[in-house]
C-alpha cells in the first residue's frame, strides 16, 4: 500500500515536471514568434519604402537607381 502511495505521488511529480517544462517551451516559442513577426514587420516595412523610392514619379530613372544603389 506504501509502496502503490509512493509510486502514485512520483508519478505525479514527474507529470508536474513535464508541465513546467512544456510550459517554459511554450513560452520560449511564443517570445521567439514574437521576434519573428517584429523582424518580418521591419522588413515588409524596408520593402514598402524600397518601392516606394522606386515608384518615385518625380525622380529620373538614373535618380531613382543611385538613391537606391547607395541606400545599401
Amino acid at each position: 500500500m506504501l509502496e502503490n502511495a509512493t509510486a502514485r505521488v512520483n508519478k505525479s511529480a514527474k507529470i508536474m515536471q513535464i508541465k513546467r517544462s512544456n510550459n517554459a517551451r511554450d513560452k520560449s516559442m511564443e517570445k521567439e514568434m514574437h521576434e519573428m513577426h517584429e523582424l518580418m514587420r521591419e522588413a515588409r516595412e524596408e520593402l514598402e519604402e524600397a518601392q516606394r523610392r522606386l515608384n518615385d514619379p518625380l525622380k529620373s530613372p538614373a535618380e531613382r537607381f543611385f538613391d537606391n544603389l547607395f541606400r545599401w
